[in-house]
C-alpha cells in the first residue's frame, strides 16, 4: 500500500498522507508519547510509538505529522511508520474512534471572529505544511494560539506566527493588538 510522504519546514517532522477523513468530525490533535494510555485510540498509539524515536504524532483531516526524536535519522523511522499505517488502512480500522481533548470555550462574538478567520484563513494553509494552528484564548488584545504537528518546534514558526497570523488576524479584527504561541 502507498501512503505518499511529505517534508514540512520542521526537519524532525514529517506527514503522511492517508487520504481518508480519519478524524470522525472530532478537531485536529496532537498526542505526545508519553500521554498514551487505555483510551479508545490507544492501539493505533501503542503500535506506532512502539517505534524508537518517535515524539509526537499530530493527527489533520487526512494526514499524520510524525515529529521524531533530534538524534533520529528518517531512513529508520520511515518504513516502520508506514508499515503500521498500511496495517490500520488495510484492517480497514479507524486510527482513531473519539477524541475529546477539546477546549470548551465560551464564545464572544469576537472569539467567533478570531476563530472564523483562523479557520477560513490560517488552518488551510499551515495544513499543507503537516501542522495546525488552534484557538487558545484571548485576553485584552493578545490572541494565544497553539502549534501542533510540524509548526510546532519549526524554525519558521515564529515568522509565520507574527507575519503572518498576526498580521492577517489585526487585519481583520482590529481588538487583536498581538498573537503569542502558548
Amino acid at each position: 500500500m502507498f501512503i505518499p510522504i511529505e517534508e514540512t519546514p520542521n526537519k524532525n517532522t514529517l506527514k503522511f498522507i492517508i487520504n481518508d477523513d480519519i478524524l470522525a468530525g472530532a478537531a485536529p490533535f496532537t498526542v505526545k508519547k508519553n500521554e498514551v494510555d487505555s483510551s479508545e485510540n490507544s492501539h493505533f498509539l501503542r503500535d506506532l510509538f512502539s517505534i524508537d524515536g518517535l515524539k509526537e504524532v499530530f493527527f489533520g483531516q487526512n494526514f499524520i505529522s510524525v515529529t521524531k526524536e533530534e538524534n533520529v535519522h528518517w531512513n529508520k523511522l520511515k518504513l516502520p511508520i508506514v508499515a503500521v499505517l498500511a496495517d490500520y488502512k488495510e484492517q480497514n480500522t479507524p486510527l482513531i474512534r473519539k477524541h475529546t481533548k477539546q477546549l470548551e470555550i465560551a464564545d464572544t462574538e469576537l472569539i467567533s471572529q478570531i476563530k472564523e478567520v483562523l479557520e477560513s484563513k490560517v488552518r488551510p494553509a499551515v495544513a499543507q505544511d503537516g501542522g495546525d494552528i488552534t484557538f487558545h484564548s484571548y485576553d485584552g488584545g493578545v490572541v494565544y494560539l497553539e502549534m501542533h504537528g510540524a509548526c510546532s518546534g519549526c524554525p519558521s514558526a515564529t515568522l509565520t506566527l507574527k507575519d503572518g497570523v498576526e498580521n492577517l488576524l489585526k487585519y481583520y479584527i482590529p481588538e487583536v493588538v498581538r498573537v503569542e504561541s502558548i
